[in-house]
């Protein structure tokens, strides 16, 4: 049987008649994309994995009636959506009762007239692309108050807690200051810039997640050597690494030009490390290793930490799940390092995954495009 191929719709017809599913192919053939089935029980499989627009549904079939099989549809969680339009010689009003009760959204008896059979698809379809619409918009404003429900809880609890211990020091220094030695004092302002500093990081993290999820930044891609960016990530972390006398060792197979977006691979970078410093004890060592193959580099950031069960790492990814955990000298996070993370790699076209073992640490990889001359003609 023929299938006519349009961007109008697509449209399962069921009929145990050939002579009829030939007839309505030859009506709506032109208009639309068509599947067509002599057999009932066929209806839901064949349903579930073409997922026509709408169908059109004969009641007296053999096998198991219409109603039945629109019951089955309308059982099943993907495929209850679909319009199913019932084409029968069945003309009772019981019938037509019946047709409405298991889910049917219109009943047209043969034999029918052409017109009136087109105008009610066409009405049916255009219903349903609608209803697919307000559904797809339903959906990204959930995802949106999630976003920004993750956002508030950030602010109220994680950086009110960090502004709260700034003032708690506060509230013990100054009564107290003059009787102070110079070297309590001192003590005190490392804790005072300790906190600031950790505050703004959180808080510089929190808006580059914001504009993420909220502005949908672009990628400003130029060539960057992959060991400059790692030795500056390294930089940037050295001093919560030597704070707990771990180690970075760096083996990078050949320094490789990339063709990404300096500061989201420096941001990848800067969260993985130093999450890995995060959940490793004093005294661990963290790896960074990379390779470059296919015109992809793979870089992995290796800790010797806590690790993570294998429930949690499977899921670490998933879309609106977030995890703040305390490191393993009581360090807080946003929870949003990893998230971001996974929106930068996914800009990049790369995979972001993890490898962990409970007790034992963490492995990161992702993979960033290596500088070719076809990337950038492509990109320009």
């Amino acid at each position: 049987m023929t299938n006519h191929f349009s961007t109008k719709g697509v449209v399962l017809v069921v009929d145990d008649q050939v002579q009829n599913l030939q007839l309505v192919a030859s009506i709506i053939g032109p208009l639309y994309s068509l599947m067509l089935t002599d057999s009932a029980a066929k209806v839901l499989p064949y349903t579930l994995k073409k997922r026509p627009d709408l169908i059109l549904l004969d009641v007296m079939m053999p096998e198991m009636s219409g109603f039945d099989v629109c019951r089955q549809l309308k059982e099943h969680p993907e495929t209850r959506d679909i319009p199913v339009i019932f084409l029968t010689a069945m003309t009772g009003e019981d019938d037509i009762a019946d047709a409405y009760e298991v889910g049917g959204v219109d009943y047209i008896t043969k034999p029918f007239r052409t017109k009136e059979l087109l105008a009610r698809i066409a009405a049916h379809l255009t219903i349903k692309k609608q209803h697919d619409s307000i559904a797809a918009l339903n959906t990204e404003l959930m995802e949106v108050n999630k976003q920004k429900d993750k956002l508030l809880g950030v602010i109220a609890h994680d950086m009110r807690g960090s502004i709260g211990s700034i003032g708690n020091v506060m509230d013990v220094l100054i009564p107290e200051v003059e009787s102070m030695s110079p070297a309590e004092i001192r003590d005190y302002l490392l804790m005072i810039k300790n906190s600031s500093e950790r505050l703004y990081a959180m808080f510089d993290e929190l808006l580059m997640w914001a504009k993420s999820k909220f502005q949908d930044i672009s990628c400003d891609l130029s060539v960057v050597e992959l060991n400059e960016v790692i030795s500056e990530a390294v930089a940037q972390v050295s001093t919560q690494a030597a704070n707990k006398q771990i180690e970075i060792n760096v083996s990078i197979e050949r320094n490789v030009p990339l063709y990404v977006d300096y500061v989201m691979l420096l941001t990848i970078l800067r969260n993985l490390l130093t999450n890995a410093v995060k959940f490793s004890h004093p005294g661990n060592s963290i790896e960074v290793k990379t390779e470059a193959s296919s015109g992809w580099a793979e870089i992995a950031v290796a800790d010797h930490g806590v690790g993570m069960p294998s429930d949690v790492a499977k899921h670490l990814f998933d879309t609106g799940r977030s995890m703040t955990t305390t490191g393993t000298k009581g360090e807080k996070g946003t929870g949003l390092g990893l998230d971001l993370c996974s929106d930068f790699v996914k800009k990049h076209g790369g995979i972001l995954t993890v490898e962990s073992e409970e007790g034992k640490g963490s492995t990161f990889k992702f993979t960033m495009p290596m500088w070719t001359k076809s990337a950038v003609e492509a990109e320009g």
